[in-house]
């Protein structure tokens, strides 16, 4: 029998009680200033960077064993429609590999990096599928997440906007660009690290998404955190980081402190778009954020 990871049982016992739920044109992070601040590139950053392809090979057995036998943690708030299981009926475009069901916080850790990325698109698959809430009927796509499956920094977000659903890929418009300069700033690269969401489809006129809509996306959210194990989890605004931490605190408040998932650092700040808008919360957002290099050196 194989032996179990320790670290694995402890942030598999931690995802489980998350169960409730519920400068700028161009690219740079920060406006402009007079002095004291470091040289902020002015040139528009590439909105599509390198990242990982998952292997087109069939998911691993011992991955679609246990597959066959579980469900999600979440069952649908909302009735499902007439003849549709937990996923509904997959779509003729999804491959006949994908499953009607996905890992819970129960299933391993795949120890394999090849394992867990052939997961993460299993993953995909199943997003692209999904409607267990309404944000589905008006997707273009699903938006699961893109970057790189050994991250030790992730990136959570609200849900995609308009150029996400276009795209299918998250952060790739202005608040992308601005989110690019972030991690280019803490001398990183876009194929670095990890960027998701809590909900994978678009809500009408980007609003907040529902309790239910959060509740329903959750599962995927916690089985990537659980698959990348990142050391650092940086929540990009109000709603990832109340999702995630399961509290109603404000973002003033949440920002005061740094958060702990098991082994895992939290910290929430301002999401991109909101420093469009308010271009000196970017100073914030740095305040926020500026330890985090020598905290994955650490």
């Amino acid at each position: 029998m194989t032996e179990r990871d320790p670290r694995n049982d402890a942030l598999v016992d931690l995802l489980k009680n998350l169960r409730s739920r519920r400068r700028l044109a161009n690219g740079a992070w920060c406006p402009a200033a007079g002095s004291g601040n470091e040289g902020i590139p002015s040139e528009p950053l590439p909105s599509s960077l390198a990242t990982f392809t998952p292997p087109s090979e069939d998911v691993p057995e011992a991955i679609a064993d246990a597959l066959d036998k579980l469900t999600l943690i979440h069952p649908p708030k909302a009735p499902a429609a007439p003849g549709d299981e937990l996923f509904g009926q997959e779509a003729p475009s999804v491959p006949a590999t994908t499953r009607k069901s996905i890992p819970t916080q129960d299933t391993p850790r795949p120890r394999s990096r090849e394992d867990r990325v052939a997961e993460l698109e299993l993953l995909a698959r199943h997003a692209r599928a999904c409607r267990r809430c309404g944000l589905h009927a008006q997707r273009t796509q699903a938006v699961f997440g893109v970057g790189n499956p050994d991250a030790k920094l992730m990136f959570v977000g609200e849900g995609p906007g308009r150029d996400e659903d276009a795209q299918g890929e998250p952060f790739v418009g202005r608040a992308g660009l601005k989110l690019n300069s972030l991690i280019e700033k803490l001398g990183l690269k876009r194929e670095d690290v990890y960027i998701g969401n809590v909900v994978k489809c678009r809500p009408p006129e980007n609003r907040v998404p529902e309790a239910d809509e959060q509740a329903a996306c959750m599962p995927y959210l916690e089985r990537q955190i659980l698959l990348i194990r990142p050391r650092i989890i940086i929540c990009l605004g109000l709603t990832a980081a109340q999702a995630l931490l399961e509290t109603k605190s404000t973002m003033a408040l949440l920002r005061k402190t740094r958060h702990q998932l098991g082994e895992i650092l939290v910290i929430a700040t301002y999401h991109p778009a909101y420093v469009l808008r308010n271009p000196k919360a970017a100073w914030d957002v740095w305040a926020d954020v500026k330890d985090v290099p020598d905290l994955l050196k650490s």
